[in-house]
């Protein structure tokens, strides 16, 4: 049974409720069949820490109690899904900082203003209205989930908080006499590797020391 901290293997479809609009899938078939399909996208299950907010909150907290295999239809309100529409989030941005960036903007284009991604909501003379909220803010939403797996191989775990926390390329892991041993490409920040221990640690089925090689 699905439980906090358990690692699980899901398919998931979202939609939103107003129109059944698909907003994601993990699943090739579905994104077809709702004509949001792209070869760019690697169609597969995605593995989560239940309770670790790596999916809205309704959908994580849905986890806790079902079984490996199982498939059920979630409808979540837009508070336990994207959040509640913040008016202060909408953000007069001067024309100029667009001309000096080489951004012609125009109503619903997607675009980063400090690092943050926001949408183009209005164009007028000399301004442009950036809303970021999530684009998704305010839609009740409607989840098909399948439970595909429950992860409970240990060192299949690790290797996945491995590649979350520090890319697949940036480091190995092993589990040998009772230590996890991490190698990194190089040393990495002290807090970055606390907040890898301590999830390690909570996800792990057994108690394990955990080592940092460079």
């Amino acid at each position: 049974m699905i439980k906090e901290n358990s690692c699980i293997k899901i398919d998931y479809t979202g939609y939103i409720k107003d129109d059944r609009r698909i907003f994601d899938t993990t699943v090739a078939s579905e994104a077809k069949k709702g004509e949001v399909y792209s070869d760019k996208i690697d169609y597969s299950p995605a593995i989560i820490i239940v309770g670790k907010g790596l999916v809205v909150k309704g959908l994580d907290e849905s986890f806790i109690g079902k079984k490996e295999g199982e498939s059920y239809t979630l409808e979540l309100s837009h508070e336990k899904a994207f959040g509640t529409k913040n008016n202060k989030l909408l953000r007069l941005i001067p024309s100029t900082y667009f001309r000096k960036n080489n951004i012609e903007p125009f109503p619903g284009m997607q675009v980063y203003i400090d690092n943050v991604p926001g949408t183009v909501r209005t164009v007028s003379p000399g301004r442009v209205i950036v809303d970021f909220n999530h684009p998704l803010a305010g839609k009740d939403v409607i989840y098909n989930v399948k439970i595909v797996k429950e992860i409970v191989d240990d060192l299949e775990i690790a290797k996945f908080l491995t590649e979350s926390f520090f890319g697949a390329k940036n480091a190995e892991i092993t589990i040998k006499n009772n230590i996890v041993e991490v190698k990194t490409k190089k040393e990495i920040p002290k807090t970055l590797e606390d907040a890898f221990t301590k999830t390690l640690k909570e996800t792990l089925k057994k108690e394990y020391s955990i080592k940092f090689v460079v």
